[in-house]
């Protein structure tokens, strides 16, 4: 549970995150208040990376992660911020506590099982005899086959992950080995009959798990290569290339990795960068709620709610006149047409468009004011966002996933990062507030 976020304009950028992390055991949860959220990523180049969702990549905390990085590679110069981000992806698997070739091959096999439980639990309810067993197999064949290119077609319109460019289908099956074999050994129904109850369970005759391998292994590798909606993790990479004059910020997905690549995504619409065409930026990150109220004047889940409501109040009306129509035919017939000619769907997309504007321009009066903020003010608000986030789980029966001391840091492209606020038990006061406290 977490709450990041970061406010950009030309001065510089502002930077918060919260403290709390919630740990599981078993059905035990536990809430503490101590994770590192928010660490530099270079020395050279002012960039830092704020961590929410997973605090680990597979086996290793994020923050062990980032230190090694900056330890190892934080003295070179980057252009931009995304020639930075590309590095540090292609750095993970160089170390090998990180992505071992065993970790990868967990890693694939999770993903396997969950692209499996994806196609089987769509395929339909199939005709059986009276003895409860299936008339024709093909049935199924086909079920699974448009099921897999349904699933290939989809993930195609989605970009591919920047290190699978170039991975060709022979390199994934290279490397997947025996897996599909050994996932469809487990799949397979001892029954040479081809009973419903099996299929319901998810098991299958051997010819026929037989004739879609090739089909599935090939819907595997869009499954794994392709990207997704979203991560695990979000990176959220912000600062200065060398090469770039005002405040960057990118918020990265990462979901794992294999054969020696780090599986993360970027949506274009997920890159900030200020310009004199776009001069601004209020960018809250993971729980958000709080911050969104704020920035549109309704907090999400109640405009959602409301949104639905109005369609709701829309089709009761209808129904009711519809139920009060005279029993006169010519009249109900007139009432009829009356009614089948109000385009009350055209009313509520009018309702949502109306919301969706009045909450863009609430915003953009946020966005007006911050193009003249200081970087204390901009500080100010970002650490007040992640604070009337913390108030507000407190004082609800909300979780109180978001928590702690709040991290605070500017970025400018002269003074390089700065901590404002930083929580520890060390601090290295000969250093200023460049290092922080922990060195972190």
């Amino acid at each position: 549970m977490t709450a990041v976020v970061g406010i950009l304009n030309k001065r510089g950028i502002a930077i918060a995150a919260d403290s709390a992390v919630t740990m599981n055991r078993r059905r035990n949860e536990k809430i503490a208040n101590s994770a590192n959220k928010m660490l530099r990523l270079c020395s050279a180049t002012p960039i830092s990376v704020m961590i929410t969702g997973s605090a680990g990549f597979l086996s290793t905390p994020w923050d062990i992660i980032v230190r090694r990085y900056r330890q190892k590679r934080g003295d070179i110069a980057f252009t931009t911020v995304e020639t930075c981000i590309e590095d540090f992806f292609s750095y993970i698997p160089t170390e090998k506590m990180f992505l071992t070739e065993d970790m990868g091959r967990e890693y694939l096999n999770n993903q396997l099982d969950s692209y499996w439980n994806g196609v089987v639990g769509q395929v339909p309810e199939l005709d059986k005899d009276e003895n409860g067993k299936l008339n024709n197999g093909k049935e199924i064949l086909k079920a699974f086959s448009n099921r897999i290119s349904s699933g290939i077609k989809y993930f195609k319109e989605s970009d591919i992950m920047p290190v699978f460019q170039g991975y060709s289908f022979d390199q994934f099956k290279a490397f997947l080995g025996n897996m599909v074999d050994m996932l469809f050994t487990f799949k397979t129904d001892d029954d040479d009959e081809f009973s419903v109850d099996s299929v319901i369970d998810g098991f299958y005759p051997k010819d026929i798990l037989d004739q879609i391998k090739d089909e599935f292994t090939e819907g595997f590798y869009y499954y794994v290569t392709y990207g997704w909606d979203e991560g695990s993790t979000h990176l959220i990479f912000s600062g200065f290339g060398k090469d770039e004059e005002y405040p960057v910020l990118v918020k990265v997905m990462v979901e794992g990795g294999f054969d020696s690549r780090v599986c993360y995504h970027i949506n274009k619409e997920d890159i900030y960068k200020i310009s004199d065409e776009k001069p601004v930026a209020i960018c809250p990150f993971a729980q958000k709620d709080i911050m969104e109220a704020l920035l549109t004047g309704i907090e999400p889940y109640y405009y959602k709610k409301i949104c639905e409501e109005a369609e709701q109040i829309y089709e009761r009306i209808i129904d009711r006149l519809d139920f009060s129509v005279p029993s006169n035919p010519d009249q109900r017939n007139e009432l009829k047409k009356l009614l089948d000619g109000v385009k009350y769907k055209d009313l509520i997309k009018q309702f949502q468009r109306f919301g969706k504007n009045l909450r863009a321009t609430e915003r953009g009066q946020w966005l007006k004011s911050l193009r003249d903020y200081d970087l204390q003010d901009m500080a100010r608000l970002a650490e007040n966002f992640i604070a009337i986030t913390s108030f507000e789980r407190h004082m609800t029966f909300s979780p109180e996933g978001v928590g702690g001391p709040i991290d605070l840091a500017v970025i400018t492209k002269n003074d390089g990062f700065t901590w404002l606020n930083r929580k520890s038990w060390y601090h290295h006061k000969d250093v200023g507030g460049q290092y922080g406290k922990l060195g972190v």
